[in-house]
This record gives structure tokens, sequence and C-alpha cells, in this order.
């Protein structure tokens, strides 16, 4: 169960931080001649614990083996439960996605793009998807679904139920942070607000660049940002009218800025977001990396929350490069720095 105590739970999560994947053994994976080499170099630091998977191909189950290790563990450890909770909130709505897509191809059994964590139990939602009965579910995901449902009724393409999803995930978040109520607990960990804040921020940029790409008009581009932050709509769609070139001028954002236009810099050469996602990852990582060492606040266990999900993502990458025989050096680029 949670605990009250800081020093506690943090003393824990230095710990428990001796025992991710450091850079030198994912640099083993990443030079592994292919995905079997890459598997055992995983194995071999006890990754997944004792669970035997019959191919590289299985090495999911090796991901959600450790996610739902971590989570357990940050929940018997926490001292702010809402706080921690707020960082589980995104695989309920990426559940949501999976299930209501494979509602609709008759892929209910399907469990493979399903998360084990999440602040709502993953068989519950699926039930609940499932049967059309939200009942058993928090307000937010069963208002979500049956606006979902109303919106299903007639053609959709995979896009704009993606939109309308992660829209709503935001809304939610934002609002969480904004009620006042929730003030007590950021008082312990500033960070997070700015953390969701840019993350929305950055995704419409991010979107921006897509859309742009795309040939989008300006009302179609408007049709897939999610709820504004510090980068207000009025000034994202002004400059959405202008050259690629000097976008970031007109986007602005103050702390963003220099990221932005390095972003910007780099799709014009290269025609890829790919490096505005990673810069995108590094500072929100660089946000909570910023109270890593309080041993008095929370900012230790998000922390290691948060370093579990860059693994996890980093396991993902290499291992979908190697089945798919990717060269070392893109996997490389696409890396996030691991929390160590």
């Amino acid at each position: 169960m949670p605990q009250a105590s800081y020093i506690y739970a943090n003393a824990r999560v230095g710990v428990a931080q001796t025992r991710l994947l450091t850079p030198e053994r994912v640099e083993r994976m990443t030079e592994a001649k292919d995905a079997s080499e890459a598997l055992k170099v995983l194995q071999e630091a006890g990754y997944g614990g004792n669970r035997e998977v019959k191919s590289a191909f299985d090495f999911q189950q090796l991901i959600d083996d450790e996610l739902k290790k971590a989570y357990d563990f940050i929940y018997e450890i926490t001292p702010d439960k809402d706080l921690t909770d707020l960082f589980l909130v995104p695989f309920d709505f990426h559940n949501v996605k999976a299930l209501v897509k494979g509602r609709l191809l008759s892929e209910e059994d399907d469990d493979t793009l399903l998360y084990p964590v999440g602040t709502v139990p993953y068989d519950r939602l699926k039930a609940g998807v499932r049967d059309r009965d939200y009942r058993s579910l928090p307000g937010h995901l069963a208002e979500l679904l049956e606006a979902l449902d109303q919106m299903l009724a007639g053609r959709v393409d995979p896009q704009a139920l993606d939109t309308f999803v992660d829209r709503a995930m935001y809304r939610y978040i934002i609002g969480v942070l904004d009620s006042p109520d929730f003030g007590k607990h950021l008082k312990n960990a500033p960070f997070v607000s700015e953390y969701y804040r840019a993350q929305c921020d950055l995704a419409n940029v991010i979107t921006f660049l897509r859309a742009k790409k795309a040939g989008l008009s300006r009302e179609e581009f408007a049709a897939l940002m999610m709820p504004e932050q510090d980068i207000g709509k009025a000034r994202l769609l002004e400059a959405f009218e202008q050259p690629l070139e000097t976008a970031a001028r007109h986007i602005g954002a103050d702390s963003l800025n220099p990221l932005i236009s390095q972003g910007i810099e780099e799709y014009v050469k290269t025609g890829s977001t790919a490096r505005m996602e990673r810069l995108r990852d590094d500072y929100l990582f660089g946000l909570v990396m910023t109270g890593r060492h309080d041993i008095f606040k929370i900012g230790p266990v998000i922390g290691y929350l948060l370093a579990r999900e860059q693994e996890a993502r980093a396991v993902r990458l290499i291992m979908t490069a190697k089945l798919n025989h990717i060269p070392g050096d893109v996997v490389r680029e696409r890396l996030r720095e691991l929390y160590v």
C-alpha cells in the first residue's frame, strides 16, 4: 500500500535504480548481430525476470512484465498516489483506443496492443468496452466511451479516433492539474504541470509539421490540435500560413523556443519529425530530472517511473529494429537518453 514517507520511498527508488539497463547494455543490444542475440543480452541483465519466451518476436511479453512490476512497486511506495496516478492515466487512454479499434475490427481477444498498467485494471476496461457497459469505469472514461460510441455510429477514420481520444486525455489531465484541490500535490512536484503543458504544446508543433507536409488546410490542421497551453491556437494557425523556414518565429514559446527552432530547422533539412520527437522527449525528461535528487519530495519516484517507461521504449525500439534488419546507426539516432 502507499507509504507516507518521502525519505523511505526515495531510498527504495535509489536501490531500484541500480537495476535499470545501463547505456552499455543498451549499446550491446544495438550492436547485436540479430534479434536473438539482442534478446540474449537483455535476458542476461535479468530483464523480464524468469519469464521464458519462445523467440525474439515475443519480446513484448518481457516489457509488459517489467512495466507491471515497476508500477506495482510505485504503488507500494508512493507517498502521493494521486500524483503518481497522473502518470498512469495515459495508459488508460491508450488502452481505450486499442480496445475500441479491436472491437471495430472484431479483434476483441487480441491483447497484444494493450498495456498491463493504468489506473483502471485492463480486464475491467476490456469487459466494459466489449459489453458497452461503462458503469464500473471512472466517469471521464465512461463519458469518453459513450462519446466514441456516438462518433462511431457514422464512418470515422483511425486518425480521427486517435485525435479524439488524445484530446480527451489532455483535457482530463490539464483539468486535474487546474483543479483547486490538486494544488497541494503540485507543491511537492511543480514540474508536473509544466511537463504536461509542454507535452501538449509540443504535440501541436509536431502535428503542425506533419500537417504542412501532408498539404492539409488550415481548418484540417485546427481539427487535429490538442488543447492549447502556452502556445495559443491562434498563434499556431497564423504560423501555418507562413513558410516553414520562418514558422518558429511566429510560433514562439519562451522556454520552448530553442527546441522548436532546432526541431523545425532539422525538419526543413530532412522532412522527418524524428529529431523534433527526440528533442521533445529529452526536454520533458529533463523537467523531471530537476527533482531527481530531492529526497524530501516526489521527484525521484516520478523520475524512476518515467525511467522505466524510457527503458521499455528503448527495448521496444531496438528489438523491433533488429527484427526488421534496421542498421544500428539509425537506432542510435532514435534512442532517448536513459535515466542514469
